[in-house]
């Protein structure tokens, strides 16, 4: 009822060890294995193609994932997932699935309850526990370690702050509308549209909603 790791050292793996990440190249032509160059190197092309990633945000977490060490932890069917050091439950569940993240609350880690900051180590077993109203916090981002997350995370927040700002700006607009006495029709919020060069109406509403 226990997990083992099992280190093992190959040829391919002596090549990098004397001469470098280089060498590892000269092997990739003879097998399809994923090694932590290539995940580290995914990661970093992650960052690099989401639009919302900030430069100096991008500098550190591409610190932070160059010198983590990593942990090997295992799902309940027994898959291991390879995590930087000190990657807590929220991480692991992001890891999975972003869903999973979004509604995680908890989780058992070797058959015992804690909570989602909890840190992982290497042989853990670890069962997400969800809730269907559970929402990411921006509390949240203190807690996860991966950059991967924290973009998430950061992504998540600005569309929720949006829809937000859209929920709270077509109340305001249709509380004008009442006190002029004015009809709230799709034509009327046409004719705004147009006056104010908006692309549609949440792009209306969000404007009005954040105070633009």
């Amino acid at each position: 009822g226990k997990w083992v790791e099992v280190q093992i050292r190959t040829k391919r793996m002596d090549e990098i060890a004397e001469k470098g990440y280089a060498a590892h190249w000269k092997y990739k032509e003879r097998t399809q294995q994923e090694t932590a160059l290539d995940d580290w190197v995914s990661r970093i092309r992650d960052l690099l193609e989401n639009p919302d990633t900030n430069a100096i945000d991008f500098v550190d977490d591409f610190k932070l994932n160059l010198f983590a060490k990593e942990i090997f932890v295992f799902t309940p069917k027994g898959d291991i997932k390879a995590l930087p050091h000190n990657s807590t439950v929220l991480d692991f569940a992001y890891e999975i699935h972003s869903q999973l993240g979004n509604h995680c609350v908890g989780a058992k880690v070797n058959q015992k309850l804690v909570p989602i900051s909890y840190d992982l180590q290497s042989g853990d077993q670890v069962e997400i526990i969800t809730s269907v109203n559970a929402t990411p916090s921006p509390l949240w981002e203190r807690i996860v370690v991966t950059s991967k997350v924290k973009s998430q995370l950061r992504k998540f927040m600005r569309s929720k702050k949006k829809n937000e700002h859209i929920k709270f700006g077509k109340d305001i607009l249709k509380n004008l509308f009442n006190k002029e006495d004015l009809e709230y029709s799709d034509n009327a919020i046409t004719k705004v549209l147009k006056e104010f060069n908006c692309k549609n109406s949440d792009n209306l509403y969000e404007l009005i909603g954040s105070g633009s």
